[in-house]
Formats: C-alpha cells, sequence, structure tokens
C-alpha cells in the first residue's frame, strides 16, 4: 500500500479512535539520553521551555502523577539552537562542540514547572518529558509472517483517560497496549494475545527486542517507524540509513548495524557442482575471464621457457543465489571462505603449462583467492519478515568476481631464424575444465580484458604487445582463452657485444696484410689468432641458444667472419709460397748474369706486393658489403 495512503489511514483512525495529541508524554523519570532517544523513536522532539506554560501542555503535563511533587512538574526541555553550529553530514544533527570558559561541558538541568513558571534545577537527576511529535509516524512490526489478525501499519497515541502510549492498528484489526511499565501486549479484535513484549526497560516497545508469540516461542522482532526498505532499525529503535548498515563504522549505539554483515545468502537446494543456466533457453552461461600480468620473471631462449606472474579474473552471475546489503565498490563486498566454497566456481586449466597448474577452489587453495562481488543491479523489494532489515540484490544481476596470483612456467616454441633480430610470440593457453561450451562459456572482460603493470623494457626484450583472445566454441568442445606475447629482441646487446666485436677482429685479421710479404711467421700469427678468438666467441653464443636443425642469422655472420680469417690465412701461405718462387727465380736469374744476389730481407718482391695490395682492397670492400648488409638486414626484419 502506498505511504500516502496509509498516512491518510492512520490520520483518520486517530480522529475517530482515542484522544489523539500531537505531545506524548513520556511519564518515565529518567535522564535526559533516555528521554531524546525515546522521542527521537517516536517520530518527535522535546519540548522547548516556553512550551511547558502553554495551557494544552500544562493541562497534560500536570496530570502525570510519577512526574508531578508537591504540585511541581520536573521535565526534561530541548536545548536552545545556537547559531552557526556545525552540522553533522552523515546524521543531520547538530554537533555539541561547546565548551565552558574552563573547558567542560555546559550543564543541562531539567525544568520545574510550577503554575506559570518555569525554573532549572540542577539536582534533580531523573525527570519526564513531553515529546512533540507534529506528524503521525508509521511504526511496523519486522520480523513476522504475514497474519490477517494483526495490521502491518500503527501510529502512536496517548489516551489520556489512562494516561498511557498506545500503537493502533492503520485498520484496526490489532492494537498494541502496556499492561504495565515493562509489559506490552498485541492484542486482535478479539483480545487475543498475538505478541507479548516482557522485561525491563521496555517502557517503550520500539526497537529490535525479543517478543513471545501465542505459541509460546521467543522472536525477535523490530517495532519501528523506519521506512522499510531505506532505513535499518538500531536495537535502542532509532533509524538510520540502510546504506550505513555494515559499512565498518559503527552507527548504533550497541553496533548492531554492523553484526550479521554475511554478504551472501544461498538457498537451501544449491547445488554447487551444477554451474548457473539459461534454463531451459539452452543458452551457454558465459564466464568473463581478464589477465593481469605483473611481471615476466624469466624468458629462457635456451629452455623455450616464458615464466610469467600473472593474476586471473573470472567474473560470473549465479541467478540462484542473492547478496545482503552491497556496498558501491567491489573491494567492500568480499565473501569469506565458506562463503565462496559454498559456491559453483569455474576452473581453469593450462594446455602448454611445464608443471602443475590448479586453478580451483578448494579448502587447501581458498585462502589464496581474493574473492568479491560487484554490486551492479538494484536491491529487490524489502521484506517485513526480515527482522534485520537487509538490502537483497539477485544473482542474476550481481557479479561474482574470484582472482587469484599465479607464477608459473610456460612451453613458448621460439622461432631463432632471424636471431638476434628476431620477434617471439608467446601464448598462454587456458582451457575451462569441469563444463563443456554447451553449458558455460568464456567471454572477454570488457570491464578490465587484460592489463601488463611491468616494465616494458626488460634485461633482453622488449615488450611489443600483449593481447586476449578468447573462443566461447572449440573442437574440443571446452571454451578457451589465450594471452598472446608478442616480444622483440633487444639488439644494442648484440650489436656491442658480438658484432662490433667480431668486425674489429676482421679489421685485425685483415690489417695483417699490411705486414711485409715476406714475414709469414708474423702474418700467419696474427690471422690465427683472430680466428681463434672468433671461435671461441662463436662457442660462446651458440652455447647461450638451443641447437636448432636451420641456420640462424647470426650463424651464416659469425661463419662469414670466420671463413674470412681462414681465408686471409690460405692467403698469407699464398704469398709465402709466391715470395720463395718469385726469390728463387729472381736469384737464378742474378746467377745466369753473374750478377750480386740480394739476401730474401733485401728482395723487394714486386708481384707478391701487387697482389697483396690486390687483396687489401678486396679485404676493404668486403668489410664495406658485411657492415652495409648488418644494417640493412637489422632495419628490415
Amino acid at each position: 500500500m502506498d505511504n500516502n495512503v496509509i498516512l491518510g489511514v492512520l490520520l483518520l483512525s486517530s480522529l475517530l479512535t482515542l484522544t489523539y495529541s500531537s505531545f506524548i508524554p513520556l511519564n518515565v523519570r529518567s535522564g535526559l539520553t533516555w528521554h531524546s532517544q525515546a522521542c527521537q523513536t517516536l517520530g518527535g522532539e522535546l519540548l522547548a521551555d516556553d512550551d511547558l506554560i502553554m495551557d494544552h501542555v500544562k493541562t497534560i503535563a500536570m496530570n502525570l502523577d510519577v512526574c508531578i511533587d508537591d504540585d511541581i512538574g520536573a521535565f526534561w526541555t530541548a536545548k536552545k539552537k545556537q547559531k552557526n553550529t556545525l552540522i553533522d553530514p552523515k546524521t543531520g544533527k547538530s554537533l555539541q562542540l561547546g565548551l565552558s570558559r574552563f573547558g567542560r561541558k555546559p550543564k543541562v538541568c531539567p525544568s520545574l514547572l510550577k503554575n506559570n513558571t518555569v525554573s532549572k534545577d540542577c539536582k534533580l537527576r531523573g525527570a519526564c518529558s513531553i515529546c512533540n511529535v507534529q506528524e503521525p509516524q508509521i511504526f511496523r512490526f519486522k520480523g513476522l509472517t504475514q497474519d490477517s489478525r494483526y495490521d502491518t501499519s500503527y501510529s502512536v497515541n496517548f489516551d489520556k483517560t489512562s494516561k498511557t502510549i498506545m500503537f493502533l492498528g492503520s485498520k484496526n484489526k490489532s492494537t498494541l497496549i502496556p499492561r504495565n511499565e515493562s509489559h506490552w501486549v498485541l492484542e486482535s479484535e478479539d483480545q487475543e494475545e498475538l505478541l507479548t513484549l516482557s522485561g525491563k526497560g521496555n517502557f517503550l516497545p520500539t526497537g529490535r527486542k525479543v517478543w513471545t508469540d501465542s505459541f509460546g516461542k521467543d522472536r525477535v522482532i523490530a517495532f519501528s517507524s523506519c521506512i522499510l526498505g531505506s532505513q535499518f532499525t538500531c536495537n535502542a529503535g532509532s533509524c538510520i540509513p540502510l546504506d550505513y548498515k555494515c559499512d565498518m563504522f559503527p552507527d548504533c549505539k550497541q553496533e548492531e548495524d554492523e553484526e550479521a554483515c554475511d554478504t551472501l545468502e544461498v538457498p537451501a537446494n544449491y547445488q554447487k557442482q551444477v554451474a548457473p543456466t539459461e534454463g531451459s533457453r539452452g543458452i551457454p552461461w558465459p564466464v568473463f575471464v581478464s589477465f593481469e600480468i605483473r611481471a615476466f620473471t624469466e624468458i629462457a631462449s635456451i629452455d623455450l621457457r616464458l615464466s610469467v606472474d600473472f593474476f586471473i579474473r573470472l567474473r560470473w552471475k549465479d541467478p540462484r543465489i542473492s547478496f545482503k546489503d552491497l556496498r558501491n565498490g567491489t573491494a567492500l563486498n568480499p565473501l569469506s571462505d565458506d562463503e565462496i566454497l559454498s559456491l559453483w566456481t569455474p576452473t581453469l586449466g593450462l594446455t602448454n603449462g611445464l608443471s602443475e597448474f590448479d586453478s580451483k577452489v578448494s579448502e587447501d587453495s581458498v585462502s589464496a583467492f581474493l574473492s568479491n562481488v560487484r554490486k551492479r543491479g538494484k536491491a529487490s523489494r524489502a521484506r517485513l519478515e526480515d527482522s534485520f532489515e537487509i538490502s537483497r540484490y539477485p544473482g542474476k544481476w550481481n557479479d561474482i568476481i574470484v582472482e587469484r596470483e599465479y607464477f608459473h612456467d610456460f612451453k613458448c616454441n621460439f622461432d631463432l631464424s632471424n636471431y638476434p633480430f628476431d620477434q617471439q610470440k608467446c601464448f598462454m593457453n587456458f582451457t575451462l575444465r569441469g563444463t563443456t561450451d554447451r553449458q558455460v562459456i568464456l567471454r572477454r572482460d570488457s570491464t578490465r580484458n587484460i592489463t601488463y603493470l611491468g616494465e616494458k623494457r626488460l634485461v633482453e626484450y622488449e615488450i611489443e604487445e600483449i593481447t586476449l583472445d578468447v573462443q566461447a566454441n572449440t573442437g574440443s568442445g571446452f571454451s578457451s582463452a589465450s594471452v598472446v606475447v608478442v616480444f622483440k629482441r633487444l639488439r644494442i646487446y648484440y650489436y656491442l657485444n658480438v658484432f662490433a666485436q667480431f668486425i674489429l677482429l676482421m679489421g685485425v685479421g685483415f690489417m695483417s696484410l699490411i705486414f711485409p710479404v715476406n714475414n709469414f711467421s708474423d702474418r700467419v700469427m696474427t690471422a690465427l689468432t683472430v680466428m681463434l678468438v672468433m671461435t671461441c666467441n662463436q662457442q660462446v653464443v651458440n652455447d647461450s641458444l638451443p641447437k636448432t636443425s636451420y641456420f640462424k642469422i647470426i650463424d651464416y655472420y659469425l661463419l662469414i667472419s670466420l671463413n674470412s680469417q681462414i681465408f686471409v690465412m690460405v692467403f698469407h701461405t699464398y704469398i709465402y709460397w709466391l715470395c720463395v718462387a718469385e726469390y728463387n727465380k729472381h736469384k737464378l736469374l742474378r746467377k745466369k748474369a753473374q750478377d750480386e744476389v740480394e739476401s730474401a730481407e733485401e728482395f723487394s718482391y714486386p708481384l707478391a706486393n701487387r697482389r697483396n695490395k690486390i687483396c687489401g682492397m678486396v679485404s676493404s670492400i668486403f668489410m664495406t658489403v658485411y657492415i652495409l648488409l648488418l644494417v640493412i638486414v637489422s632495419q628490415e626484419l
């Protein structure tokens, strides 16, 4: 029923029943705090000193025997409103920050009403009060099942005859009346006792208390004017916004708003072995997957291995369950270990992992998972059957999110044909286990997809691209997801430590052509030393790579470099033979002419020098072409 209609019925019932007055006396001697809270639960405010001397108020006040002593009434009154006071944005009340001149809070004293005068008496410890309820409040029982014998809404009234407070039903089916100062009874039209409340501290039945039904069973029931679906009832009867419940900041005096804060509500017939479905529609249920890669801890080319530190994040809905009191912000809606263990959770497996991989949520691994609920839809309609007001969110609109960090090794088939100018593509292949793609499918999570938090430039590689490829339907019958990592090798290392060294070594080897053509030992020793150093460096490079059946670019360059020095050694041997032959021929001609023969050191070896010069020019051209080819290939790849 609409609130305006209920309010109209309450106003009409208050005019037709017992004398209703907006001034509700609280005729019990107690402290100011108790009276202020009690008046607040009734939806009113304490009267001010000036209001006590009004005739109709004074008539009510002086008829309260508990509050009168020697024709003098003691009443608590409202404090004077101060100008420029600070307002608490959460409660809407003024903050009591004022202090006296000596640093103490100002003392509040009850007012004494005698004849038409009002005075203060600070010696009294207890007094009564009169609550000014300007508009009738709608009170409801929360925690009761629907029953045609009692009303769902009540209004507060004061019976001047019996001088008691009572609550009248909106349809006059039932009335909540006091038997004494601490005993309340909910009576039907036939005066049948439906509920009873007894015990100390029950001057008002408002708040969350233990009631006894007609069968003698104790039940926790809340009776308050808190708006159903938007406010929470504290045990004392005050109301706070429902959003303040379970927000990790207590707002009720007894902190009951931070109790019973379990997020999950699972029906008794829930089966965790069965995945959620679309019912008879035959549509596979989606599970949204995303990845967060923290770092690539190692990229081992020789072992064909990729080591990754990463998070897997799975998000799905389950229409069979519901959630309670969700807050804005996924991190504020955690699921406990027991709650996530009671649910169906998707399990991923690896197809190219180098060790065992288990993403199943179990008792042994549940502590490693971070489980939360993402609030998306609105809360369902509030129910009067809940004694603790709950905002229920259906599972078909709100997401369960489970994520966990993993450290794992993946097999990566490196293609080293272009090494060291290669660009590699490695895969992290996952598949959904335990259910086929006819029941559950993987989909890319559009809210997060894939993120990389590590450095782009690594020790030996540079990350080019990371993408996520999700295939809902595959030939194997199970959905799969693949993280594709593209990275290229940093070339500056090989420029400085491989190619530059080999170019310098080749230059040293070719410089042996500058030695005298007849100095065979120095020329050969230089070329031989260069060739040995090249061989050692080539072995170091090969040891850092896996054995392949094909040639790599670096193999061609190293092979050409090494063979160039072999050619130099062969050329030196040829020049030595040519020098010996040329000198012997010169020596023979000199002897025939009976001329003096020059020594081998003094002979000029013209033919050998000409051919040595031609070889030096060819070597310079070779070095230039070698460097140009190196630059061109590195730019093209």
